[in-house]
């Protein structure tokens, strides 16, 4: 009777250990079915643009409810895991919704804003950052992901994105050329300014003029145009007012030259010479 009864604890001891051991199995299949489908990487930078919270709120909200509906899937059926964080000069202040930041706007030192997504699913496995820098190298949307067709979701979720930020966009871009492009523009400023000094001093003061504007007009491109011009401009008070002062100042610079050449033209009909 002692050793039935043992017997039949055993039983009962396995009947409980199946549902684990099956549903163990079953995970363990779908991983095995998952890691077996194509994989695709991606890099797409991201246009210089304005960053208010409206827009990251908009960005938020196609992360959350229309990744979904492009990838065919019931938000139930998958494991999700998002979060949105925003450095500046302090630190970093990481949420679960850009609602939920305790500052309702963004401090003048702020730098980046990051927005990490990833999605689990037995059909596919995505991961998802879309970065928002003042740093035109950093800022980019990345994306990994194993399913079927993963090229052809990866470029809804691109466009989807980039059509979102698309309303927001500058042409900041502008003052961050590729770096032959920036080499070659900052080597200009120091020949035209050699190439002037030169042309005065054999008294050709047209030309030396010519070349001076040239090195002057390229040197505040070369020298101030990205401290004026972030490559992604959030919306600060301090940023405003570097706007306003480069605009101020490209005002001034072209209402000088204008009225130096108006000027001269003037003077020549006058004058003679």
């Amino acid at each position: 009777q002692k050793a039935l009864d043992k017997k039949d604890v055993i039983n009962v001891d396995n009947d409980l250990r199946d549902p684990l051991f099956d549903n163990y199995k079953r995970q363990v299949a779908e991983r095995e079915a998952l890691a077996a489908l194509p994989r695709y990487q991606a890099e797409e930078q991201i246009p210089s643009c304005d960053i208010n919270r409206d827009l990251l709120s908009q960005i938020e909200s196609f992360l959350l409810n229309d990744i979904s509906s492009i990838l065919s899937i019931e938000t139930s059926e998958a494991n999700i895991n998002y979060e949105i964080s925003i450095e500046d000069g302090i630190g970093t202040e990481v949420a679960n919704r850009i609602s939920d930041h305790s500052l309702g706007y963004f401090h003048d030192t702020t730098t980046r804003v990051l927005f990490q997504y990833n999605l689990s699913h037995k059909k596919l496995n995505l991961s998802l950052k879309v970065i928002l820098s003042k740093d035109k190298d950093y800022s980019k949307i990345t994306i990994d992901i194993r399913s079927i067709k993963p090229r052809d979701i990866t470029s809804s979720l691109m466009n989807g994105i980039l059509n979102t930020i698309s309303s927001k966009k500058n042409m900041n871009y502008l003052f961050y050329p590729n770096p032959p492009v920036h080499f070659i523009l900052f080597m200009s400023t120091f020949m035209s300014f050699a190439m002037s000094i030169l042309l005065f001093s054999e008294s050709y003061s047209k030309i030396g003029s010519l070349f001076l504007f040239i090195s002057f007009s390229l040197g505040v491109y070369v020298f101030f145009g990205k401290n004026f011009n972030p490559y992604i401009v959030f919306d600060t008070s301090k940023n405003k007012m570097l706007s306003n002062n480069w605009i101020w100042f490209i005002r001034g610079y072209i209402g000088f030259l204008i009225f130096s050449v108006a000027f001269v033209i003037w003077r020549k009909k006058i004058t003679g010479f």
